[in-house]
């Protein structure tokens, strides 16, 4: 199944995905053949994301996984300074984003399903005067983006044999 659109941390919204008005709202989703664990370990392996997805460039976490912690990486050409927000290790990460011209909200979300299979959830808001100016150009850039993204999550984990695990 390839990926498809589905079009309580301080300074951020009750759920920060609830911005009515946001320029940029991109919601996606894909199964993966294996149980919660293996998704999350490849998903939750920050600095490993480069090696499987060829959209980051690097991704540096300042600390281990955890609310609070600051991760910059680069992704689609945007330099991105993130907080992690939200952590249910298994289940949900949620990422603050700022990059020059814009801020938002990026949270996957791991649902398990029967047979060993998860539905990952990958959804994300983008606002800023650049993020309205660029709106068409970032939705389609993202999109792209956000698809590969899954589509390589999926790679990764079906094809390292962790999907086993």
């Amino acid at each position: 199944m390839s990926a498809r659109s589905l079009s309580g941390h301080e300074g951020l919204p009750e759920d920060p995905l609830d911005t009515v008005d946001a320029p940029v709202d991109l919601r996606f989703e894909v199964e993966v053949e294996a149980g919660p664990a293996p998704v999350w370990r490849t998903l939750s392996e920050v600095s490993r994301w480069p090696l499987w997805n060829r959209g980051v460039s690097f991704a540096v976490l300042d600390g281990e996984l955890a609310p609070g912690t600051r991760l910059h990486w680069r992704a689609d050409g945007m330099r991105i300074a993130s907080q992690i927000a939200e952590l249910e290790p298994q289940r949900l990460l949620g990422l603050t984003l700022r990059t020059m011209g814009g801020r938002g909200y990026h949270r996957w979300t791991l649902e398990p399903l029967e047979g060993d299979r998860v539905l990952v959830r990958s959804e994300e808001i983008w606002d800023g005067l650049g993020v309205r100016i660029l709106r068409r150009t970032l939705r389609r850039t993202l999109s792209r983006s956000r698809t590969h993204w899954l589509e390589a999550l999926k790679n990764q984990v079906e094809g390292s044999g962790e999907g086993d695990a």
